[in-house]
């Protein structure tokens, strides 16, 4: 399954305690893929789907050692469970 996390800016986070990137860990070890982008990169017209330009993220196993985001994708989300 896919779950986009709408967030603050990756750069910000805290890599000791966020709970954003706590979710998105727990996630990605279920199998889920991880996806985040922030408020403006939503869109949306009317009449139109909700698409977002998100990225991939593959998380690293430590809080430490952070995550790697891969470059940004504009997807339609009506097919994901959340967006």
């Amino acid at each position: 399954m896919n779950f986009l996390f709408i967030t603050d800016p990756l750069g910000g986070f805290n890599l000791d305690k966020d709970s954003s990137l706590a979710m998105m860990r727990m996630a990605q070890a279920r199998g889920h893929v991880v996806w985040a982008c922030g408020t403006p990169e939503l869109h949306w017209q009317s009449g139109q789907l909700v698409s977002a330009s998100m990225q991939r993220l593959h998380l690293r196993n430590t809080p430490k050692t952070g995550m790697l985001p891969k470059k940004p994708e504009k997807k339609p989300c009506v097919k994901w469970t959340r967006c």
